[in-house]
């Protein structure tokens, strides 16, 4: 009965979001009076009254439909669904052990399709910048900027020396690429694929389909993000992944 309560409450209060559920709730209310006060009345009265009440049901679920579909309805409170802030993802390489990376996802609230399914991702406030012919994609939520495209495919030893090329040639303008922790490029990942990928569509769909982390797993292994699966795996230093630069946003570019 609590429960039902409860859920009622917040049926009422998603309703409640918009000029249409109040409007509804207020009929509602005034026509419930009035079937109870004039339910003696004259028969004209008393239809009039269960005609508001009628009109006042149906404007509450229009009010109710509206926001489910805009916004959506849930039992989780907005502290159970609240972004990560940008803060919380380590942009320092290191070790990762295949033991505590399930945590590390489920602690951030990363997707990922075996370790955690149910993660809802990062906030992400993506936009294009143009320097030149390049695009890159800039998350003002995360303060990253990446590289789009077209990505290098190249084994987890070689990709250093593909990070320290497009420095030396300042690629988009800048000189600070490098590779992406995996909480960085897990952050990547999307709960929902769109075209096959569970990635944004900005960062194109030709190549870039799994990418090298900056992180090591163990000595010889490292992560490899793929976004056609929507997860995170161990790959040996010796498979062939592709690079896909990433920046601290805001950084010096001269």
């Amino acid at each position: 009965m609590d429960k039902l309560f409860e859920q009622a409450a917040k049926i009422i209060e998603a309703a409640a979001r918009s000029p249409l559920g109040i409007l509804a709730l207020m009929v509602l209310a005034l026509s419930g009076a009035g079937v109870l006060l004039f339910r003696d009345a004259s028969e004209g009265v008393r239809l009039t009254a269960f005609g508001l009440l009628f009109t006042g049901c149906v404007a509450f679920a229009a009010a109710l439909a509206t926001q489910r579909q805009g916004r959506g309805f849930s039992s989780k409170t907005e502290a159970d669904v609240r972004p990560m802030r940008p803060a919380t993802l380590r942009r320092t390489a290191g070790r990762v052990p295949s033991e505590s990376l399930t945590a590390t996802l489920v602690r951030l609230g990363l997707y990922d399709s075996r370790r955690n399914p149910a993660g809802p991702g990062p906030r992400h406030e993506y936009r294009q910048q143009l320097m030149g012919n390049i695009v890159t994609v800039v998350d003002e939520a995360t303060g990253l900027q990446w590289q789009t495209g077209p990505l290098r495919r190249t084994t987890r030893t070689a990709a250093d020396a593909l990070v320290a090329d497009a420095n030396a040639q300042r690629f988009a303008g800048y000189a600070d690429w490098r590779l992406p922790t995996v909480e960085e490029a897990a952050g990547l990942l999307a709960p929902e694929a769109s075209s096959g990928l569970h990635i944004d569509p900005l960062f194109g769909r030709d190549d870039g389909h799994f990418i090298w982390c900056a992180d090591t797993a163990e000595e010889g292994v490292g992560w490899v993000i793929y976004f056609a699966d929507g997860m995170v795996a161990r790959e040996s230093a010796h498979f062939n992944a592709a690079v896909r630069l990433v920046r601290t946003a805001g950084g010096d570019s001269d």
